[in-house]
């Protein structure tokens, strides 16, 4: 299957602007900087050894922070350079090359992980660096390898090409139930200006 090029591919293709964003991460890396927002946040709620898929997950960072925590984790990016470094930085941790419209479960189970999974993040803006259009069929593709009790958990920039009258349609298309709304990682209350929602949400008619 040929997927459509993301928004991501064309800001930062191939080349001298995709390495700017690898160096903006690996520097905090080798400097040892804090880049474990996300994950604290997902660790927070997880039940102690929580099968994880990392979506969207980049240069690896979240995939790797939950592992450490105890989590089993898959982290998926499109973009084998992303994982290349993911790879390099963190080699205990498990990651693979795929699209997030193709994520199924084989790619899970080869990782260790069921077929369907306790929780889905897309964290560092992800869901507005997709192909346009398509933003709606990446969550339903995820929604179908979260378990029935499975949360899935985004967080984007709101000044991004992804608005947030469009995640709350697709909530409703999808059936998608939202526990949570946070103006940041760091569960700061919502207001309808914040810079940064962060949202967690469950299919309808789970407990």
């Amino acid at each position: 299957m040929t997927t459509p090029q993301t928004r991501f591919d064309v800001t930062r293709p191939e080349g001298a602007r995709l390495e700017e964003y690898v160096a903006k991460f690996t520097t905090k890396y080798d400097n040892g900087d804090d880049v474990a927002g996300e994950a604290r946040f997902i660790d927070a709620f997880a039940e102690r050894e929580s099968a994880i898929l990392d979506a969207g997950c980049g240069t690896g960072r979240v995939a790797a922070a939950l592992t450490q925590a105890g989590h089993r984790v898959l982290g998926v990016d499109r973009s084998p350079r992303l994982i290349e470094v993911a790879r390099e930085y963190f080699p205990g941790v498990a990651y693979q090359v795929r699209d997030l419209l193709e994520v199924g479960p084989a790619d899970l189970t080869a990782a260790g992980l069921p077929e369907r999974v306790d929780i889905v993040v897309l964290a560092g803006n992800v869901m507005p660096c997709l192909a346009p259009g398509t933003e709606r069929d990446v969550l339903a593709n995820l929604l179908k390898r979260l378990a029935d009790d499975g949360r899935l958990v985004l967080g984007f920039r709101t000044d991004r090409e992804y608005p947030v009258a469009d995640l709350e349609r697709h909530q409703r298309e999808l059936g998608l139930t939202e526990l949570h709304r946070f103006s940041d990682w760091q569960l700061s209350p919502w207001r309808d200006d914040a810079p940064w929602i962060v949202s967690m949400m469950k299919n309808q008619g789970t407990e």
